[in-house]
């Protein structure tokens, strides 16, 4: 069975997380309400020393770049085996609940490996909610099929959230 790599990073390299209201289509009986206020927060991590600031799982920063040196551990994936390495961000507050998390990253995925961005938020009555993938993304598709995961809610989620990571132990 042929094992590939994959970094599974449960933030961004880069995320914007906002407020942004959602107003019904054009053709909708009632005219939307006004917009309320616009929160937006961002947080990025580009270099040696803001990477290291994160929690490394067989994976090691040098300047702008993060490289796998190592397997943190194995998983399933469509029915075969990957072998994974993560980078978790530190935990990062908005100051305001959010509504939406939007990720960004720019990577190099040489062979068959690719990267997966994972987030959790916590409410503002302290709940964790589950990981929720927010893509998947491979220079080449045949790898894996280039995704971004939209409508991942829970029970938790489903309330007014404020997205934060927090270091997982273990995957």
């Amino acid at each position: 069975m042929e094992r590939r790599a994959v970094l599974r990073s449960t933030l961004a390299a880069g995320a914007a997380i906002s407020t942004a209201g959602l107003t019904g289509p054009a053709w909708a009986a009632k005219p939307p309400p006004p917009p309320g206020p616009r929160h937006m927060a961002y947080r990025g991590w580009t270099s040696d020393a803001e990477f290291g600031t994160g929690t490394h799982l067989g994976t090691a920063t040098s300047g702008d770049a993060m490289r796998i040196t190592s397997a943190a551990g194995q998983f399933t994936y469509l029915g075969s085996s990957y072998d994974y390495a993560s980078w978790t961000s530190p935990m990062v507050t908005t100051g305001f609940p959010a509504t939406e998390a939007i990720a960004s990253w720019t990577a190099d995925t040489p062979g068959a490996t690719w990267v997966q961005v994972e987030l959790r938020g916590v409410t503002a009555a302290g709940n964790t909610t589950a990981w929720k993938i927010m893509g998947r993304w491979a220079a080449d598709d045949a790898v894996v099929q280039r995704t971004s995961v939209p409508g991942q809610t829970d029970a938790t989620a489903a309330s007014r959230s404020t997205p934060g990571p927090r270091p997982r132990g273990g995957n």
